[in-house]
């Protein structure tokens, strides 16, 4: 019985902490440098030259860089609005994050980008709602 005294306090801890999202095993804070640089590379307005309407902008922001997409759906019905945090690995950036406005049943579902700086271009691939791979090539907005 005097296993369970601690027991107790313990489980209702963990329980706590799951409900709560905490974790005392965060990781630790991005290399400031690293973000530093991937905001200096990206930071500002990008266009697709591929389709003028996709639209994305990088801002940094608390240590971090977040992006904002805008651009039309596939079927050109509606405009997709997403966003969220860059992921960067060298010149190879991924950008991750919900549908916050767009077609109906799209809203809330994840959109990925998966970038790569060539020269003055940022050229990869779009990933939307529908899974279907989309080609992008974006240069600075003027």
């Amino acid at each position: 019985m005097a296993s369970w005294r601690f027991a107790r306090p313990f489980a209702i801890a963990l329980i706590a902490v799951a409900v709560t999202g905490c974790s005392a095993f965060a990781p630790p804070p991005p290399d400031a440098r690293a973000v530093s640089a991937a905001a200096a590379a990206l930071q500002g307005r990008w266009v697709d030259s591929l389709a003028p309407n996709r639209r994305l902008e990088f801002t940094p922001r608390d240590g971090r860089v977040e992006w904002q997409f805008d651009g039309f759906s596939s079927d050109a019905a509606s405009i997709v609005r997403a966003g969220g945090t860059v992921s960067s690995d060298g010149d190879a950036f991924q950008l991750v994050g919900p549908i916050v406005s767009g077609p109906t049943g799209a809203t809330g579902q994840i959109i990925t980008i998966v970038l790569r700086r060539e020269g003055d271009r940022l050229r990869g691939t779009l990933l939307g709602s529908r899974s279907i791979p989309i080609v992008v090539d974006f240069v600075r907005a003027p």
